[in-house]
């Protein structure tokens, strides 16, 4: 269990170290680093939910940059959940959630043209969710779908928008009994 942890963040390591070693050899300013941290966003039973942040600067760029990478593990099944593993066989569940979070995203006056394709339903875009108390907890990266001076976005999709694709046998059968 810990290993699929050690390994989510070195995969991150290893992925600054490559761009490190890009970098110019005489240093232009205060050097490089990487910084990760991690956030236990819920643990229902034997649901675990982890948000890693890895805050990252090399060398002579513009400013710093900010990735997020999240992880989703059911204790009992011994096993790392995927997205789709909430939800029905063959249901439409990234056409719903992607729904819910252009709408709630269009409420942001940044939110226009540039970036609505960061918001398309596709694996890609949904990569970074998290289970949560009240709902799916989904991450979009600083440019998803936003400019970058609005950063990182967050939409929490309640369960109430996903109860008819949740599976009742799946890891949130908890959270369709009333």
């Amino acid at each position: 269990r810990c290993q699929r942890l050690e390994s989510l963040v070195l995969t991150e390591v290893d992925t600054f170290r490559q761009g490190f070693r890009q970098s110019p050899l005489t240093p232009f300013s205060n050097g490089s680093f990487l910084e990760a941290s991690y956030t236990s966003v819920s643990q229902p039973g034997e649901l675990w939910s982890f948000k890693f942040d890895f805050n990252f600067y090399t060398d002579g760029a513009a400013h710093p940059g900010l990735n997020h990478r999240t992880l989703n593990y059911d204790l009992a099944q011994g096993r790392e959940l995927a997205l789709g593993d909430l939800f029905r066989p063959n249901s439409n569940y990234l056409e719903v959630i992607a729904k819910y979070c252009i709408l709630k995203l269009s409420e942001q006056p940044f939110f226009d043209g540039a970036f609505t394709t960061g918001a398309d339903p596709t694996a890609e875009n949904y990569r970074n969710w998290n289970i949560a108390a009240d709902g799916v907890l989904i991450t979009f990266e600083t440019y998803q779908v936003a400019p970058g001076a609005a950063g990182p976005q967050q939409v929490l999709v309640p369960y109430g928008e996903l109860t008819s694709l949740l599976d009742p046998q799946g890891p949130l059968g908890f959270s369709l009994t009333p």
